[in-house]
């Protein structure tokens, strides 16, 4: 027997709860359609990242409620699994993030997410399966101290539901905390990883699965949207005999991997998917940059090109009578090759 997990790492907006689950409910469809049995989203998948101060509004915290209950239903009426993901509540004007456990019943229970155990039983044909599993949300994974209180015997996997911002060394920082936090442990690690840029922050997704011997499987798309789905298979109740097995449709648009690519390409990536976002969560199309034949501006019109097409991008050039030729030169050149 199998359990199938889905992560939907995907590009919510902050403030747009309507657009927000209606991207939710696009992944649930496609979750229910391969036969997942378990679909995680990432940290802020309501809300969207950098909403922190929004919740000491009751507007807007009220508006989530809202849009969590009518997504609860959507669950019950389209999907088979189990759906994981968080929400946030103001008490006391102390923001806390809680955990929204939404099953294939109308009822949705939320509990305080500061790490905990939780057991599944998966019914077969051989009798009931007992599948022990901690929940972790945010950095509550980067401290030892917690997770030794969150992790016991029974515990099969770890499932983090998290918004990582991207750096350079984000990923391998994040490989070697798990391994050490959590892998070493013996315990197997599912981590589900928010995309997209806001602001000064960048999160490039990069969900995975992780096996106590701290291999990777199942990479997910980095700085792309997706689905990434995978199975635990389980032979017998020790998790030694537990494995990981990708999907064979292991994210939406069809392709089974995703390999890291070169350092170059990577920051390309970030700075590309940081711009586009920053210009088209703001309700901007187009954009007017200044162009002085210099290697800066060229590389900020090269990035802007990208992000959001050449059409969309007017560059002015203001020589003066200090302005070398050669920089009006450039300047042009940088135009017709963008």
């Amino acid at each position: 027997m199998f359990i199938r997990f889905g992560l939907a790492q995907f590009n919510p907006i902050t403030g747009d709860f309507d657009g927000n689950e209606l991207l939710m409910t696009q992944y649930l469809e496609s979750a229910e359609q391969e036969g997942v049995d378990i679909l995680v989203f990432p940290k802020f998948a309501f809300s969207g990242f950098g909403s922190d101060g929004l919740y000491l509004r009751s507007d807007f915290v009220n508006k989530e409620h809202q849009i969590v209950e009518h997504f609860g239903k959507e669950v019950s009426d389209n999907f088979s699994g189990t759906i994981f993901a968080t929400s946030f509540n103001n008490e006391n004007n102390c923001v806390y993030s809680t955990l929204k456990v939404v099953e294939s019943t109308p009822s949705l229970t939320s509990k305080h997410i500061k790490g905990y155990d939780e057991h599944i039983f998966i019914s077969t044909t051989e009798g009931d399966k007992r599948v022990g599993y901690a929940i972790f949300s945010g950095d509550d994974w980067k401290n030892p101290a917690h997770i030794e209180k969150s992790l016991s015997k029974a515990t099969q996997f770890a499932l983090i539901l998290d918004a990582n911002p991207y750096h350079l060394e984000s990923f391998s920082e994040t490989l070697e905390l798990l391994k050490t936090n959590i892998a070493s442990k013996g315990i197997k690690v599912v981590y589900c990883n928010l995309l997209g840029g806001q602001d000064e922050h960048v999160f490039d997704g990069l969900s995975f699965a992780l096996d106590e011997g701290g291999n990777i499987h199942a990479l997910g798309p980095r700085f792309k949207q997706g689905l990434n789905i995978f199975d635990l298979s389980i032979y017998e109740e020790e998790s030694k005999n537990q494995k990981f097995i990708p999907f064979n449709k292991n994210n939406l648009d069809s392709e089974k991997t995703y390999e890291l690519t070169s350092r170059e390409a990577e920051i390309w990536s970030a700075l590309t998917l940081a711009t586009n976002n920053y210009i088209r969560k703001n309700g901007l199309k187009e954009i007017v940059l200044g162009l002085s034949g210099g290697i800066d501006s060229a590389l900020v019109l090269a990035i802007a090109s990208d992000a959001i097409g050449a059409q969309n991008c007017h560059a002015l050039s203001m020589p003066s009578e200090f302005t070398a030729q050669m920089s009006n030169d450039d300047a042009k050149k940088n135009v017709r090759h963008s």
